[in-house]
């Protein structure tokens, strides 16, 4: 069963590794201060939220990014997907 739990700063790694497959994946190069920036961010929780997709084994096998922003069409605020991405291996199951 794939588990989702919020992102920590002890999942730099897998993340990172995740991520550059996502990068991989849309034919994108950022900087590495840009990346280490964004992971930052994601796990300060401030304005930017990400979690981690677990396999049966505990692998990092996919992330999402979300942010909540104001809406003009409502008094609450939406919640923007910004990045989603699972592994190639395990898409489909």
């Amino acid at each position: 069963m794939t588990t989702i739990s919020p992102l920590r700063a002890s999942d730099r790694s897998e993340w990172g590794e995740l991520w550059e497959q996502y990068l991989t994946f849309y034919e994108s190069d950022l900087d590495p201060a840009v990346t280490d920036d964004v992971f930052a961010r994601l796990v300060a929780g401030d304005g930017l939220h990400g979690a981690l997709a677990r396999d049966d084994d505990g692998r990092a096998v996919g992330f999402v990014h979300w942010l909540f922003h104001p809406s003009t069409w409502t008094t609450s605020s939406y919640c923007y997907l910004e990045d989603l991405f699972v592994a190639p291996d395990v898409r489909g199951g």
